[in-house]
Protein backbone atom coordinates (compact mmCIF):
# COMPACT_ATOMS: atom_id res chain seq x y z
CA UNK A 1 0.00 0.00 0.00
CA UNK A 2 3.09 2.37 0.92
CA UNK A 3 4.58 1.81 -2.76
CA UNK A 4 0.97 2.22 -3.87
CA UNK A 5 0.87 5.70 -2.15
CA UNK A 6 4.20 6.52 -3.33
CA UNK A 7 3.53 6.08 -6.75
CA UNK A 8 0.50 8.18 -6.73
CA UNK A 9 2.66 10.88 -5.09
CA UNK A 10 4.86 11.38 -7.83
CA UNK A 11 2.04 11.36 -10.48
CA UNK A 12 0.24 14.31 -8.85
CA UNK A 13 3.58 15.70 -8.65
CA UNK A 14 3.53 15.77 -12.91
CA UNK A 15 -0.12 16.62 -13.41
CA UNK A 16 0.23 19.41 -11.13
CA UNK A 17 3.60 20.68 -13.42
CA UNK A 18 1.72 19.79 -16.28
CA UNK A 19 -1.20 22.31 -15.16
CA UNK A 20 1.20 24.99 -13.98
CA UNK A 21 2.89 24.98 -17.43
CA UNK A 22 -0.19 24.66 -19.68
CA UNK A 23 -1.56 27.99 -17.65
CA UNK A 24 2.20 29.38 -18.49
CA UNK A 25 1.54 28.62 -22.39
CA UNK A 26 -2.35 29.81 -22.41
CA UNK A 27 -1.11 33.09 -20.39
CA UNK A 28 1.51 33.77 -22.96
CA UNK A 29 -0.14 32.76 -25.72
CA UNK A 30 -2.87 35.47 -24.71
CA UNK A 31 -0.36 37.94 -24.64
CA UNK A 32 1.28 37.41 -27.69
CA UNK A 33 -1.89 37.35 -29.16
CA UNK A 34 -2.82 41.29 -27.79
CA UNK A 35 0.67 42.40 -28.87
CA UNK A 36 -0.02 41.41 -32.00
CA UNK A 37 -3.66 42.60 -32.37
CA UNK A 38 -2.31 46.04 -31.01
CA UNK A 39 0.46 46.18 -33.87
CA UNK A 40 -2.15 45.13 -36.07
CA UNK A 41 -4.66 47.70 -34.78
CA UNK A 42 -1.67 50.28 -35.61
CA UNK A 43 -0.40 49.41 -38.71
CA UNK A 44 -4.27 49.65 -39.80
CA UNK A 45 -4.31 53.21 -38.30
CA UNK A 46 -1.22 54.31 -39.84
CA UNK A 47 -2.35 52.98 -43.31
CA UNK A 48 -5.21 54.97 -43.30
CA UNK A 49 -3.87 58.27 -42.18
CA UNK A 50 -1.09 57.88 -44.91
CA UNK A 51 -4.01 57.39 -47.46
CA UNK A 52 -6.56 59.86 -46.05
CA UNK A 53 -4.51 62.79 -44.49
CA UNK A 54 -1.37 62.05 -46.52
CA UNK A 55 -0.13 66.13 -44.63
CA UNK A 56 -1.12 65.16 -41.04
CA UNK A 57 0.61 61.66 -41.36
CA UNK A 58 3.99 63.36 -42.92
CA UNK A 59 4.20 65.63 -39.67
CA UNK A 60 3.33 62.76 -37.57
CA UNK A 61 6.31 60.61 -39.05
CA UNK A 62 8.59 64.04 -38.90
CA UNK A 63 7.83 64.55 -35.14
CA UNK A 64 7.88 60.87 -34.00
CA UNK A 65 11.65 60.78 -35.74
CA UNK A 66 12.97 63.84 -34.62
CA UNK A 67 11.39 62.00 -31.17
CA UNK A 68 13.51 59.05 -31.82
CA UNK A 69 16.72 60.63 -32.50
CA UNK A 70 16.50 62.64 -29.56
CA UNK A 71 16.26 59.46 -27.73
CA UNK A 72 19.15 58.25 -29.48
CA UNK A 73 21.40 60.80 -28.38
CA UNK A 74 20.47 60.68 -25.07
CA UNK A 75 21.13 56.71 -25.08
CA UNK A 76 24.43 57.47 -26.38
CA UNK A 77 25.51 60.06 -23.84
CA UNK A 78 24.44 57.20 -20.84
Amino acid sequence: MEELKRINAGIAKKQLGRIGLGVGSLILGVVCIGKYAYQAGITAEQRYLSKEHPDVYEILTERVLEEFDKMREQCRRD
